[in-house]
């Protein structure tokens, strides 16, 4: 739990930016990612019960007056697809197929407000899962850089949507980014009719 000093900060924090952001007209959204032992309840010790996010209830209660958008709810419900390939095994962080998940109940929202806004569609055909020995967070830690296997995940863009994937930089201007350039991340490249 967030204490009473840290939620003044981040209603603070917030307050400042959406005051900005509102006078230029632009609407702020805040996205949570759940953490992997949210996700994956599971595969924890019998003797360890995962509680409600108590983090997005406590951001829900303080009012910020922005669009606050979970991805708890996508992201568990696509376990029933995509299995364990959600987040890496030997990281904290999502894989490239939690960050797609994520991105397309992101562009689902945001697509109800912006028409213009079309999700890039891919299948687990656009993904190839792939071992390799691990240097990540949580083997780093460990002390195990390199000694336990996980994955990594290369992906695919269809060749159609190419021509239609824009980016913005932050002066707003648009540009064609190829399919090359995309990586494992889908930050501020969103698909336009």
């Amino acid at each position: 739990l967030l204490s009473n000093d840290e939620l003044s900060k981040i209603k603070s924090f917030f307050g400042k930016r959406k005051s900005f952001l509102d006078s230029l007209g632009i609407p702020i959204y805040l996205t949570i990612v759940p953490n992997k032992e949210m996700v994956y309840q599971e595969y924890l010790p019998s003797y360890i019960k995962a509680s409600e996010n108590k983090f997005l209830v406590q951001l829900k209660e303080l009012n910020l007056g922005i669009d606050l958008i979970s991805l708890e709810k996508a992201i568990i419900e696509s376990k029933q697809i995509w299995g364990d390939s959600l987040y890496y095994k030997t990281d904290s962080h999502w894989s490239e197929i939690g960050a797609y998940v994520g991105y397309i109940e992101l562009i689902k929202h945001l697509s109800s407000k912006f028409n213009k806004i079309l999700p890039l569609i891919l299948t687990k055909g656009n993904f190839h899962i792939q071992e390799y020995y691990a240097d990540h967070d949580l083997t780093n830690l460990l002390y195990l850089r390199k000694k336990i296997k996980d994955f990594y995940i290369p992906f695919d863009i269809p060749d159609d949507c190419e021509k239609n994937l824009q980016k913005i930089d932050e002066k707003g201007i648009e540009s064609i980014v190829p399919s090359s350039g995309i990586v494992s991340t889908f930050e501020h490249c969103i698909i336009v009719n």
